[in-house]
């Protein structure tokens, strides 16, 4: 029996959720310092000290309000979730629901990207760049199975 084009629709977003998971372990960025001390020696020991972080030890914040780096995982398992519930007509989940869940997970990577750039101490890493690139492909993967548009 053939797969339907949903089927592989549905496939793809497994795929890029388990690339998205794999990518939490990759490096999302790196914060460099060395804590402020009056005493030259406990400076100089801690010089060149780095910090990575990962989806798994991360956050960002925004006013108040500390999100997880692991909620992108999250959002990624929502959207394939909420994807599988519409294919076996479970739940009519809207595919612009899904497309904003997808989008909370590039924004969410590139707001941490951004911050880490334009940090003086810090620096991205690959992990948070591989995870918004594939939250764009679930995006382009929802839209396409929608089916063509009709004018």
């Amino acid at each position: 029996m053939a797969a339907t084009s949903g089927q592989r629709f549905g496939t793809g977003l497994i795929i890029l959720t388990i690339l998205i998971v794999v990518a939490g372990f990759l490096p999302w960025g790196q914060i460099r310092g060395a804590p402020a001390s009056p005493v030259p020696l406990i400076s100089d020991a801690f010089e060149g000290m780095a910090i990575t972080i990962t989806v798994w030890n991360g956050s960002i914040s925004l006013g108040g309000l500390d999100l997880p780096n692991w909620l992108t995982v999250v959002a990624a398992f929502a959207v394939v979730g909420a994807y599988w519930l519409r294919e076996l007509a479970v739940l009519a989940v809207p595919v612009a629901l899904m497309v904003v869940i997808a989008a909370y997970g590039i924004l969410h990577t590139l707001f941490a990207v951004t911050i880490l750039t334009l940090s003086d101490e810090g620096s991205p890493g690959t992990g948070a760049v591989l995870s918004a690139l594939f939250f764009v492909g679930m995006i382009v993967l929802l839209i396409r199975s929608r089916g063509p548009v009709r004018a």
